[in-house]
């Protein structure tokens, strides 16, 4: 019987092994209700809410952007270091300026950490007439 118990122990620790090259998780995704938010003159303000498909709490960072964000802001509404089970980010841009008026699009990726695990996705922002 301890022979089971060990070999079933072992099973378990070596099926939770992780490679370096991809991120340690629970099978939880990180949940970006819009793969793509679009702004306007109309709308030049529009907030994400980001979670967890699990419910959990996590702390949330931006790991990259790219494209103008000059032009198309983004900033947190609560601290992305503290552990929640809704980080919302808010997007906006200035519809006074000229240059907004020419395509304009940002991407931003990001990362969320649950004890030690962490998950990746990313939201596309896009600037319309």
């Amino acid at each position: 019987m301890k022979r089971f118990y060990l070999l079933l122990t072992s099973l378990l620790i070596l099926s939770c092994k992780s490679t370096p090259d991809s991120p340690t998780t629970d099978g939880s995704t990180l949940i970006v209700p819009k793969d793509t938010l679009v702004l306007s003159r109309a709308d030049s303000l529009q907030i994400l809410d980001l979670k967890l498909s699990c419910g959990c709490g996590f702390s949330l960072q931006v790991t990259g952007a790219a494209g103008d964000t000059d032009v198309i802001r983004y900033a947190p509404v609560q601290q992305m270091d503290s552990i929640l089970s809704q980080h919302s980010i808010k997007f906006w841009f200035s519809p006074s300026l000229p240059i907004a008026w020419v395509n304009q699009t940002a991407t931003l990726n990001f990362l969320a950490h649950k004890h030690s695990y962490s998950y990746t996705n990313k939201v596309t922002i896009k600037i319309v007439p």
